[in-house]
């Protein structure tokens, strides 16, 4: 059976995980972890990578991503939650899907 730490580690792993967190050098302001290093733990769960899983999930990461994509969306407030509250996740994963959906019907249809 596999863990739920190994389910992460895959996932941190993955193309699109790794692309994802290119755009870290990009953001500008705020105080942010760098997401990777030069040295990739292989065999070991490690807790960088916990911690880049849970900042990917918050939502508000994403959502800074997408607004480096397309910087005129609707401007629309994100939460940011100490506590990992859940409701505020699908709420900041709401506003990702409705710029997503946007960003598509203007530039993709």
């Amino acid at each position: 059976m596999v863990s739920i730490m190994e389910l992460i580690e895959e996932f941190m792993g993955s193309a699109l995980a790794k692309w994802v967190l290119l755009f870290e050098q990009m953001m500008e302001g705020g105080e942010r972890l760098p997401f990777h290093s030069q040295y990739i733990e292989v065999n070991s769960f490690s807790c960088g990578n916990r911690s880049q899983y849970l900042r990917l999930t918050d939502g508000v990461f994403l959502n800074e991503v997408m607004r480096l994509i397309d910087p005129n969306p609707k401007v629309e407030q994100l939460y940011h939650s100490e506590t990992g509250d859940r409701m505020l996740r699908v709420q900041n994963f709401s506003i990702l899907n409705r710029h997503l959906r946007a960003y598509y019907q203007v530039h993709i249809c």
